[in-house]
């Protein structure tokens, strides 16, 4: 062999221990990481069957009201009258104060319209 691949040989297995150095290290690293894992997974797993658990019996508790319950039947909405044609015309024609004051006690027909209120102006000295 010659020098050369004599030198070759040497860099190759020293490059070939400091890889294995830096695999022995990773190694470690996962090996630590590995139990803090497998805690998490088994606590994930738990968590799943309780709910799994818990939602099954949510099912069973919905099913027993719905078969225990008596159907739910719906009043119809009853449309409310609408606005009689004389209050609203008056509503519409009338003051606001006016208006409420003229209807109380009063029934269809039987009140006046007030009308334009006049206005009297002072006389301006002369």
């Amino acid at each position: 062999m010659s020098q050369v691949g004599t030198d070759k040989l040497a860099a190759l297995e020293s490059t070939s221990h400091s890889i294995s150095a830096s695999l022995v290290v990773v190694q470690s690293g996962i090996s630590a990481m590995s139990a803090p894992l497998e805690g998490i997974s088994n606590a994930i797993l738990g968590i799943d069957s309780r709910m799994d658990a818990r939602l099954d019996g949510l099912e069973q508790m919905i099913n027993q009201i719905l078969l225990q319950s008596p159907p739910i039947s719906v009043p119809a909405q009853k449309v409310p009258d609408p606005i009689p044609s004389w209050h609203l015309s008056d509503l519409l024609t009338t003051p606001v104060p006016t208006y409420f004051v003229c209807i109380i006690g009063q029934s269809p027909g039987k009140h006046q319209d007030p009308g334009p209120e006049e206005t009297t102006r002072p006389e301006e000295p002369p």
